[in-house]
């Protein structure tokens, strides 16, 4: 049996982030990152997925644009932080050697006035160390306006 179309399922792009976050599969796959000489775990990149129940693995490209354009991308990027978080504790319990994440912040993210203040937020209520972080924007996202990018990574530096 064919798995149903997912484009009914984007196609108001409301409620993705009240699916998603209350048990509708969102889920986080975390991409290792190795140093090309001894082969050493360096870190790792925090990768949003989204298993839907009936429609199954809906493509990344597909929700985070919808979740862009709604505005909803703020919610799932704290939820992020706080699941990376969570999973940093875990690793940390099992005595894993610490890395760093990296977690990648879109546009709409990177337009929120007190996006800083809301991650260290979170950060510090699961008392994660803020050093076990990197956060990416693309150049695209970073140029677009130079300034405030160069204020935004002087907060997060802090």
């Amino acid at each position: 049996m064919a798995k149903p179309s997912t484009k009914g399922l984007l196609a108001g792009g409301t409620g993705i982030v009240i699916l998603a976050l209350l048990g509708w599969g969102l889920y986080l796959a975390f991409q290792p990152k190795f140093k090309t000489q001894n082969r050493n775990l360096t870190g790792a990149e925090a990768l949003i997925r989204w298993r839907h129940p009936l429609y199954g693995e809906v493509p990344t490209p597909e929700f985070i644009g919808v979740a862009e354009r709604s505005g909803q991308i703020v919610q799932i990027g704290e939820w992020v932080v706080a699941e990376v978080c969570r999973w940093i504790r875990r690793w940390d319990d099992a005595r894993l050697p610490a890395t760093q994440i990296a977690i990648n912040l879109s546009a709409v993210q990177f337009a929120v006035p007190d996006l800083v203040e809301r991650i260290d937020a979170i950060v510090t209520a699961a008392a994660v160390s803020p050093s076990r972080f990197m956060f990416e924007v693309t150049e695209s996202v970073a140029m677009h306006d130079a300034d405030k990018t160069a204020q935004i990574v002087a907060q997060f530096r802090e």
